[in-house]
């Protein structure tokens, strides 16, 4: 890896992926040097972090993770546009480098909590029976133009085609979409309206319908417009449902399956597991350990086949069949 000397052309949010899809996002870690031991008598490695790219509004909440775990110190920063990527790293105290030989991270949040690991839980045990319908939803407001944000309080560059590469189903749309995808499996056909209820150039508001091969419809839901529209799973199947986030954290169920709750009424799921580490954790285990996060990897591969088979069906307002782009990443 080379120390920046002459800044190249900024890349586009779409290119500096497309460059990045080829390796383990977020961060590339090295062991450094020096060890140390663990009250165990084990020892340790510490795990230098690079940063790659500040355009998302997340991006600091990893620079605190990595700040805050004791098994990471930052020690680089790359940026897709140079100037922000130098002014981080000077604020930071560390280098800034150009891409080169990097390790992708993948944070998928809410696949670690505890409420999507009861769901799963359910579905592998065919609670609901047979499935016929997943409809998961997250909104916020971030595109509305208030006295506070006459703008909205999303920086500019979220609504600029070019460089978001999409609106508010690619963005915030990857949380719902994501599960979807983990509770119905890969669909056979995506079908997508997107919306701009501000007059963006990009969508503020859109609606994506999964289909499978077995008939199972799956309903992904994701705007930057709504204030007050709860995060929201629903699952329904031939021999009960079950409801989340509407709108409390509360998982409930109701079953007409042998050993579970009755059909007379609503019961509260209590069997809920604790999280998972964050997808921050896992990937500094990972790297202690000498392992893989081969499910984490094939899980950001579809999702990205999902989000462009997405674009492309709100383009040419029509459905679009999944087998149209590339099943893995090898």
């Amino acid at each position: 890896m080379s120390r920046e000397t002459t800044g190249p052309k900024p890349l586009s949010r779409r290119q500096a992926l497309v460059l990045l899809a080829g390796v383990p996002p977020l961060a590339f870690g090295l062991a450094s040097d020096s060890s140390r031991v663990s009250p165990g008598g084990r020892s340790s490695m510490m795990i230098r972090v690079a940063l790659l790219s500040f355009w998302h509004v997340h991006a600091h909440d990893y620079v605190q993770q990595a700040r805050a775990n004791p098994a990471t110190t930052i020690t680089a920063v790359w940026d897709e546009t140079p100037e922000r990527g130098r002014a981080q790293a000077h604020a930071l105290g560390v280098p800034f480098y150009e891409q080169a030989g990097v390790v992708l991270v993948v944070s998928l949040p809410r696949l670690s909590s505890g409420s999507t690991l009861a769901i799963k839980h359910i579905l592998d045990r065919k609670l609901l029976g047979e499935l016929t319908e997943v409809r998961t939803r997250l909104t916020h407001d971030g595109a509305l133009r208030t006295r506070q944000h006459p703008q909205g309080w999303l920086p500019p560059y979220f609504f600029d085609p070019q460089q978001a590469a999409g609106g508010a189903m690619i963005d915030l749309g990857a949380h719902p979409m994501y599960l979807a995808r983990l509770f119905l499996g890969l669909p056979q056909s995506v079908s997508a309206t997107y919306a701009s209820l501000t007059g963006r150039a990009v969508e503020d508001n859109a609606t994506v319908v999964l289909r499978s091969p077995q008939g199972t419809v799956g309903i992904v839901e994701t705007s930057f417009v709504n204030p007050f529209s709860p995060f929201t799973i629903e699952v329904h199947g031939t021999q009960g449902s079950l409801l989340y986030g509407t709108p409390d954290g509360i998982l409930r169920i109701r079953s007409s399956v042998a050993g579970t709750p009755g059909t007379s009424q609503w019961s509260v799921w209590t069997d809920i597991p604790p999280d998972l580490p964050t997808p921050f954790s896992q990937w500094v285990t990972h790297m202690q350990q000498g392992t893989r996060a081969r499910e984490n990897i094939q899980a950001a591969i579809d999702l990205s086949r999902l989000m462009e088979a997405a674009n492309r069906s709100a383009a040419m307002k029509h459905p679009i069949l999944l087998d149209a782009f590339p099943q893995s990443g090898r």
